[in-house]
C-alpha cells in the first residue's frame, strides 16, 4: 500500500512540474479569479454585475457594491495514515483503537522554497451585495435580484435593489 502511495506521489509530482514548467516558459498571464487580491475580486464582481444591470435597463447609471465574508480558502493535498490497534483484556471484549495522522504533500518551487501542493483554491464568499439603480420609468428590482442570485448564487436576503433618487 505505501509502495503505492508513493508512486502516486511521484506521478503527481512530476506532472506538476511539467505544468509549472510550461507555465514558467509561456509569461502571457491570464488572470483567474485566484490571482486576484479580495478587494480586486470584489471590483471584478461588482463591475460583472453592473453589466448584468446595463443589460436589463439599458442604463449605464448604476452603483454595486459587493462585501464579503472571507477570504481565499485553500484545499492541501495530505496523506492520511489510520491504523487500528486490537487490545483484548482479560477475555473481554476486544477493543479497537484508531491511530491517525495527517500529513500535507510538500512541493518545491523552481526558487527552492517549500510549500504545501494546493488542490482547490475556494473563492472568498459574498456576504452581501448593494445595487442602486437609475429608475427610468421600468421597476425591475425582482429582475435584478433574481439576476444576481443566479450569478453570485446567494440567497435574495443577501442583496438589496433600489432605485436612485434624483
Amino acid at each position: 500500500m505505501t509502495i503505492f502511495v508513493v508512486g502516486i506521489i511521484g506521478i503527481l509530482l512530476i506532472f506538476i512540474s511539467d505544468t509549472f514548467a510550461k507555465n514558467d516558459k509561456n509569461e502571457s498571464a491570464i488572470i483567474t479569479e485566484n490571482d486576484l487580491s479580495e478587494s480586486e475580486y470584489c471590483s471584478l464582481i461588482e463591475s460583472r454585475i453592473a453589466e448584468i444591470i446595463k443589460s436589463l435597463t439599458g442604463n449605464d447609471n448604476t452603483n454595486v457594491i459587493v462585501t464579503l465574508d472571507s477570504t481565499y480558502e485553500y484545499v492541501y493535498l495530505n496523506e492520511k495514515d489510520i491504523s487500528n490497534d486490537y487490545t483484548n483484556e482479560n477475555n473481554a471484549e476486544t477493543k479497537k483503537k484508531d491511530n491517525s495522522s495527517e500529513k500535507y504533500i510538500i512541493v518545491e518551487d523552481s526558487s527552492g522554497n517549500e510549500r504545501p501542493l494546493i488542490v482547490t483554491t475556494l473563492s472568498p464568499k459574498i456576504r452581501g451585495v448593494v445595487i442602486i439603480y437609475d429608475y427610468n420609468g421600468v421597476q425591475i428590482d425582482d429582475e435584478i435580484k433574481s439576476a444576481v442570485m443566479a450569478a453570485l448564487d446567494i440567497s435574495s436576503s443577501k442583496i438589496f435593489v433600489s432605485k436612485k433618487l434624483n
